[in-house]
């Protein structure tokens, strides 16, 4: 599995799994979720009893109103990060997914998560993390 970012020794890092949807639309724009926190493919962690399509299809709802329906996976890969705030060092291991969106399945989602469109080389730029860029180029074949 690819790995970004610094491993540090001798620190133990909690196991993170996510599942992330790489969404284009007609135009060739990216979907990207802006938070307070940075720019994210849309998608999260993996809740207890969650298989990674449910997780993905949940997050994406969560964060969008959208439904979304998966293509192909895309591929594995992990992040080593530190949370500041809770002060835990996490391997968020990131399953990758092509999807489009579908309908719309609520009004209400996370108020501060945007959906914005970019191109790739705005999305590649903007996200917050490497594996989550190193995802997007490899969707594209």
């Amino acid at each position: 599995m690819l790995e970004f970012g610094t491993r540090l020794a001798n620190v133990n890092y909690v196991e993170r799994p996510g599942a992330y949807a790489i969404i284009r639309n007609t135009d060739g724009e990216y979907a990207v979720i802006r938070t307070p926190k940075g720019c994210f493919l849309p998608g999260g962690g993996v809740d207890e009893g969650e298989n990674m399509e449910v997780a993905l299809r949940r997050e994406v709802l969560e964060e969008t109103g959208l439904g979304v329906r998966l293509g192909r996976k895309v591929g594995v890969a992990a992040q080593y990060l530190i949370s500041a705030r809770e002060g835990i060092y996490y391997k968020k291991i990131g399953h990758f997914y092509t999807a489009d969106f579908s309908e719309r399945l609520s009004d209400t989602f996370e108020a501060e998560h945007e959906l914005l469109w970019m191109s790739f080389d705005g999305a590649s730029t903007s996200l917050k993390h490497r594996f989550q860029v190193w995802a997007l180029a490899t969707s594209r074949g």
